[in-house]
């Protein structure tokens, strides 16, 4: 009786685990599924929160320029270039450098908000879309954590 009863326990034991095998199977590709559903929320959402901060066109010019200009690799001399509308809003409010060391331009390739800073050794990229992009990359890979 006992043998048969340990049988059954042990039959009973690894069904339960072929079930737990399963549920967890079943489980992880729906996790995997939200996870990337809230990734891709958190994305839009930031999109959102910098479209609306781009209405004003004045902070979005600042906060381009800023990007580049304090970048940790900035060298001293650098054109930077932003979108026309970024270059006349700084110009009304006396936003642009006097540091004949940093050249602004007017780009309208660039979206607003964004700027370019070009030096001799390369680019400085502060265009919002790019780093979006990083952003939610990061997040996907995990190294945003």
């Amino acid at each position: 009786r006992e043998a048969a009863r340990d049988a059954q326990l042990a039959a009973a034991l690894a069904t339960l685990a072929r079930a737990a095998r399963a549920a967890q199977g079943a489980a992880v590709p729906v996790l995997d599924e939200v996870e990337d559903a809230l990734l891709g929320g958190a994305v839009e959402l930031a999109r959102a929160v910098l479209g609306r901060e781009l209405q004003d066109a004045e902070h979005s010019a600042r906060a381009a320029l800023a990007r580049v200009l304090e970048h940790p690799r900035r060298p001293r001399a650098l054109t930077v270039r932003l979108h026309p509308r970024d270059l006349a809003a700084l110009a009304a409010a006396g936003g642009v450098p006097a540091d004949g060391d940093v050249v602004l331009v007017a780009d309208p390739r660039l979206a607003p908000g964004d700027a370019v800073g070009e030096h001799p050794d390369g680019l400085l990229d502060a265009c919002l879309a790019g780093t979006l992009a990083r952003a939610a990359e990061a997040l996907r890979d995990g190294t945003a954590r």
